[in-house]
């Protein structure tokens, strides 16, 4: 691609995916089994391995400390799901969905930089590593366009929204995204 003058894809890193993702969902990538793609927008497809797929999903997992079913998260809490709810949309939240669609909802302008679902986001992610990549996506992936909304890891710009605490605004998002699957 480059030798024709196009940009090659930007493909997804795979190595922080033992923390990233849970186990059970990265055996069905492996094995080749998920019914959907959380990017669509790739052209490049991951290889399977289904003979291999639960031992390589559990060996990812322990390369970083995780037992297998291991993602220590806090208890649902529908108030914070209410405010994570608010926090979505441009007009007093993060413009989250410019970039990422809920469910069969569409991103409103992903322009060149589109992100996963964030259904997708509920059923793939640890919350351990959700709080890490929300505080500084850049430390995360360099290559990664999603804004940081926590400059100095403590507050964003929504002060008055749980007193523009990043911590209590990323787990508000976080429960949210934890309703989705239901809806």
């Amino acid at each position: 691609l480059e030798d024709e003058g196009k940009e090659p894809e930007k493909l997804p890193s795979l190595t922080w995916i033992g923390e990233k993702l849970k186990p059970a969902w990265t055996k069905k990538l492996l094995e080749g089994t998920h019914d959907h793609r959380a990017r669509p927008w790739i052209k490049a497809r991951m290889p399977a391995f289904p003979a291999r797929a639960d031992m390589l999903a559990v060996g990812l997992s322990h390369e970083h400390g995780f037992g297998i079913d291991e993602d220590e998260r806090p208890t649902h809490d529908p108030k914070l799901a209410a405010i994570g709810e608010k926090l979505i949309p441009q007009q007093g939240g993060m413009n989250c969905i410019n970039c990422h669609g809920i469910g069969k909802t569409p991103p409103t302008q992903p322009f060149e930089a589109p992100g996963i679902n964030l259904l997708d986001a509920s059923l793939r992610l640890r919350y351990h590593y959700y709080q890490r990549w929300m505080l500084a996506p850049d430390r995360v992936d360099v290559l990664m366009r999603m804004p940081v909304f926590a400059e100095d890891r403590k507050t964003t710009q929504l002060r008055e929204v749980l007193d523009g605490d990043a911590h209590r605004q990323f787990d508000a998002l976080w429960h949210y995204i934890q309703t989705l699957p239901k809806k």
